[in-house]
């Protein structure tokens, strides 16, 4: 049996549509079973519980084999997802795979970076066979710009030219799966990427193509795409982050990598595909 934590976001969401279409067993770990009952289904059974209150997991943990953990980012990161480790450990789970970020271990000074470091130092420690996987920035984080977009024909950023190797997070999904059935049994760390690094204004080319109407790219100073982040209503210690982790990618290539391939068995989806099936959305 698997136990998915995090199952109402968009990877772990898309993490159990694809395990119950394989016909694997899985539980969602979920607070609110009323709010979350979209999850269940043929195979999949729904548990209440919550990493905030450790006392509420050993139940969920009864029977697992193997977990996977994705939590949403903020400063309760290694809180959270260290009781999801221990009860794990405890239940003594055979395998982990986790959702951590690209960057981790480089000097860029952001928040989630420190974050995931500290829970893959605390995972490695409970001696549970893990996969760390590291996805770069998401194609779906573009769709936070939905409403200037559509509106204006504009989004917002702080890379320069900087070009980015982004990730669908239905690939992300995939490899996480991928990882979870596989027989091997050792922990890695694994970067997801794209099939190609792109710079925003790349992006908007595209989505300007895709969409019939121009859609431009804007960029700002750090300070300024901060404050305009701030006054969009982001938590101060979010903006601060994208801040600092779109500038320390100016002037920079970022590598593409065959992380996606190699643990789901298919070629990662370009951004022309991201762009075209979510058109609708992009108005």
């Amino acid at each position: 049996m698997i136990l998915v934590i995090g199952g109402t976001g968009k990877i772990g969401g898309e993490v159990i549509r694809l395990l119950a279409g394989q016909g694997q067993q899985c539980r969602a770990l979920v607070r609110d079973p009323f709010a979350a009952s979209r999850l269940a289904g043929p195979g999949v059974e729904l548990c209440q519980g919550d990493l905030a209150r450790p006392a509420t997991l050993p139940g969920a943990f009864s029977g697992i084999t193997r977990v996977f953990l994705v939590t949403s980012p903020g400063p309760e990161t290694v809180h959270l997802q260290g009781a999801a480790i221990a009860a794990a450990a405890a239940a003594g789970v055979e395998r982990l795979v986790r959702i951590s970020v690209e960057g981790v271990g480089t000097p860029v000074a952001a928040g989630i970076l420190e974050w995931h470091s500290t829970v893959e130092r605390v995972l490695a420690d409970s001696g549970i066979p893990a996969v760390n996987l590291r996805p770069t920035s998401l194609m779906q984080n573009l769709l936070g710009s939905v409403e200037t977009i559509r509106r204006a024909g504009q989004f917002f950023g702080a890379q320069g030219d900087g070009r980015v190797a982004f990730v669908d997070a239905r690939d992300v999904a995939a490899a996480a799966v991928g990882a979870l059935m596989r027989e091997k049994h050792h922990s890695e760390d694994v970067t997801l990427t794209g099939p190609a690094a792109h710079s925003y204004a790349d992006l908007a080319g595209q989505l300007s193509e895709e969409l019939g109407r121009p859609v431009a790219y804007v960029d700002l100073p750090p300070d300024a795409y901060r404050a305009g982040m701030i006054a969009a209503g982001l938590p101060e210690w979010l903006a601060r982050d994208l801040a600092l982790l779109e500038d320390a990618s100016c002037g920079t290539v970022m590598p593409v990598a065959d992380g996606v391939e190699r643990l789901a068995g298919v070629e990662p989806r370009p951004f022309r595909e991201f762009a075209h099936d979510y058109r609708g959305v992009f108005g």
